[in-house]
């Protein structure tokens, strides 16, 4: 053997070496990239995908038709449920989704407020309540009963889905 096939044998190990370590330092970045990523944000990549997720004591699927800064809207058998994230327990969706980051996303106090002279039916950690939503609040939302009786006054961090009744021409606003 000749000193310098063993000269090319060791670079060519350094060389190796080198790149093991640049693939091992770009995984690393690209894990620590990952874990910097939203729950909304990798949803958001899903857009037009059928999703399945949890909430509570429910479970919804549907075409994921649009998110925002802190819900995303399903979209199933004509009728179109916005639930807040803060309300999913877990998500499932095909492995090929990427992240996405928007803009200038819209909260769901503003998505509800578009929603005001709306019949929904709202989905809550304890149970349903159907109605017209009213008004929209710092922390709560007013839903006036079908019936006319009485408000009922549903915090937002309680609430699981909002769902149409309905016509969907006003959730054109999403």
């Amino acid at each position: 053997m000749s000193w310098y096939v063993l000269a090319q044998d060791i670079a060519s190990l350094v060389e190796q070496e080198a790149r093991d370590e640049l693939w091992g330092e770009a995984a690393e970045l690209s894990a620590a990239e990952e874990s910097t990523v939203e729950l909304i944000d990798r949803l958001r990549g899903a857009i037009g995908i059928e999703v399945q997720l949890s909430c509570a004591n429910y479970e919804y699927a549907g075409q994921l038709m649009a998110c925002g800064k802190d819900w995303v809207a399903l979209a199933r058998q004509g009728s179109l449920r916005l639930v807040p994230i803060a309300a999913v327990s877990w998500v499932r969706l095909p492995r090929t989704t990427a992240s996405s980051r928007p803009k200038f996303p819209r909260s769901l106090r503003a998505v509800l407020r578009a929603l005001v002279a709306q019949n929904v039916v709202v989905d809550t950690t304890a149970g349903q309540v159907r109605g017209i939503i009213d008004r929209v609040g710092a922390d709560y939302l007013v839903i006036a009963s079908n019936l006319g009786d009485a408000d009922c006054i549903v915090n937002l961090g309680q609430i699981c889905a909002v769902a149409s009744v309905g016509s969907l021409s006003a959730w054109d606003a999403i």
